[in-house]
């Protein structure tokens, strides 16, 4: 006996609504999960409070208070809820009599400095070297993964600590009052971490489009190196 099937209703797998993107998604999925959207917005408002410190913050980062202020004040005051407290210096005070709510506010833009420069240079140098060895590939490909081996095998530290010694005095050194030398020594030595993501799709890319011209005239060398880079 035959068997026969009933065939679909025309329609019946009609997409009708058009597919999410992937920051559509991810955004989604952020969205669903509590505990992830608390912490972005503890995040933004630590980031806007480092901002606008010096318009928000309630002293003189480097004032120093003392018992015959106005106010109020002395060293290594307590909290205002604890007993001996004081109302205009909400954390308390630090052993030279500064404002340690201030000081947090300050210290504060020092360190998304920190965490956003030298990622940022780092991810730069990664990609564009990733994407150069594996495009061009045969002997820059080579000499650039060996330059990627030298500075992997290179203690961090002592790398950080050579090049603050051999900068100080120097404009360099004195820049930013001496961070910027640590954000670029933070990022020669840890670029290499971010150079072999890009590489296997920048390699497979190079492949399938003519060597000869420059990177420029190729941007789907950028758009199938991004996904394995992220």
């Amino acid at each position: 006996m035959a068997v026969t099937s009933a065939a679909p209703e025309a329609g019946a797998f009609e997409i009708t609504r058009p597919p999410r993107s992937l920051w559509g998604d991810a955004i989604r999925r952020l969205m669903r999960n509590k505990m992830a959207v608390a912490s972005v917005i503890v995040i933004i408002l630590m980031v806007l409070i480092a901002i606008f410190a010096p318009l928000i913050a309630p002293h003189d980062t480097n004032y120093m208070s003392r018992e015959a202020d106005p106010g109020g004040g002395g060293t290594r005051l307590p909290p205002a809820w604890a007993a001996g407290g004081n109302s205009n210096y909400l954390l308390g005070t630090d052993a030279s009599g500064r404002d340690m709510v201030t000081r947090l506010m300050f210290g504060a833009q020092v360190s998304l400095m920190v965490g956003f420069i030298p990622t940022a240079i780092i991810v730069t140098m990664g990609l564009l070297i990733g994407m150069t060895a594996g495009y061009a590939g045969g002997r820059i490909d080579n000499l650039l993964m060996r330059i990627t081996d030298v500075v992997y095998a290179f203690p961090d530290l002592l790398f950080i600590i050579i090049m603050i010694s051999a900068l100080r005095g120097t404009f360099v050194g004195n820049a930013m009052d001496g961070l910027l030398v640590i954000f670029v020594a933070l990022a020669v030595v840890n670029w290499v971490g971010m150079a072999p993501g890009p590489r296997p799709g920048a390699v497979a890319q190079g492949k399938r489009i003519h060597r000869g011209g420059p990177l420029h005239r190729h941007p789907a060398l950028a758009d199938h190196v991004r996904p394995p880079a992220a």
